[in-house]
């Protein structure tokens, strides 16, 4: 179901990007195709895309990590549809861990694993892992924020490139890593998804223990699946106290916590033996931000016709708009 908050920026897709798709599909994969020809061709147009996407990747590299989101500073950008399997599967083992560091969940299937595929990615990416951050207080937490409002906790779910077979290898790639970020507002209700990590965390309090979860999929844990309207950017992570690149992904509408349940992250201890009450990092203005976009559902090549043009330029008045991004709560615009 789309998200009402972005359906102003949707239509401001420009002929620019629509050029720069067909330029780099003439110079690298077809020359014989024309515009009329790739207008006709769904197919070809993903591949024009990607193309695009690849050679920005290969010639601009990757920005800083993690950024305050805001719609003014993104590109908005149509992409096929991003298509979760297997995340309504339960695994045949799930235990949380402290890291020292963080609270990571890890699973494994006897079966094929929950992988993501389509919108941005070229590939499979297979699920490594679940991991959180938090904050001292209420107030911060999450690492990134969403037009200057702040969250106190981020929940990061971690994929690798399938066609490098395991983590370690695809952090050492440029499109090795992909994450999934959610952030949590406070409510007054409990989110009764994230309990089965939860009630293990008293368990775990000491760095490098772990505890087994009950058989529970990923989609139960409130791994919310989606097919667009989110924000898409190349940043990095630090990974053994090396900046690693990642392609994030960031769902912009904020899940439910209570401050009871904030609380249980602060009492995990760190890898020195003290209470880690915080472990996110700032994030930076939404104008350093690099190569990021707001990704929607819907054909690459404009709508030409003087209709089309009459709707972009009323799109273009409204996403500068203040209010063209409203923070909402809801927790139910998923794929089913």
């Amino acid at each position: 179901m789309p998200c009402q908050d972005f359906k102003r920026i949707k239509m401001d897709t420009s002929e620019g990007m629509s050029s720069r798709c067909l330029d780099l599909l003439d110079q690298r994969v077809l020359r014989e195709l024309d515009e009329a020809a790739v207008a006709r061709d769904e197919r070809l147009q993903r591949v024009a895309l990607g193309a695009w996407l690849r050679y920005q990747m290969e010639t601009e590299g990757f920005g800083p990590s993690p950024l305050d989101l805001h719609p003014k500073h993104s590109s908005p950008l149509p992409l096929p549809p991003l298509c979760w399997y297997n995340y309504g599967l339960e695994p045949s083992l799930i235990k949380v861990t402290n890291t020292g560091s963080t609270v990571i969940v890890n699973a494994r299937w006897d079966s094929e694993r929950p992988y993501l595929l389509g919108g941005p990615f070229r590939g499979r990416y297979v699920f490594s892992q679940i991991h959180f951050h938090w904050g001292p207080d209420n107030g911060s937490g999450a690492e990134h924020s969403l037009m200057g409002q702040s969250f106190p906790l981020e929940m990061h779910v971690a994929h690798y490139k399938a066609a490098y077979e395991n983590q370690e290898r695809a952090l050492r790639e440029a499109d090795g890593i992909a994450i999934v970020g959610y952030v949590f507002k406070l409510k007054s209700e409990d989110n009764t998804e994230l309990n089965p990590i939860l009630r293990a965390l008293p368990n775990v309090k000491e760095p490098r223990t772990s505890h087994d979860l009950p058989l529970v999929s990923l989609a139960s844990l409130g791994v919310r699946k989606f097919e667009d309207d989110y924000f898409f950017y190349y940043g990095s992570v630090e990974v053994s106290e090396q900046q690693c690149p990642v392609m994030w992904i960031i769902w912009p509408n904020p899940l439910r916590i209570s401050s009871s349940q904030v609380c249980l992250f602060r009492d995990i201890f760190s890898r020195t033996g003290e209470v880690h009450a915080k472990n996110f990092r700032t994030p930076r203005p939404a104008e350093d931000g690099k190569n990021v976009h707001f990704v929607y559902g819907g054909p690459i090549i404009p709508d030409l016709s003087k209709a089309g043009r009459r709707n972009r330029r009323r799109s273009k008045r409204d996403s500068r708009r203040e209010d063209s991004f409203p923070l909402v709560d809801n927790e139910k615009k998923e794929t089913d």
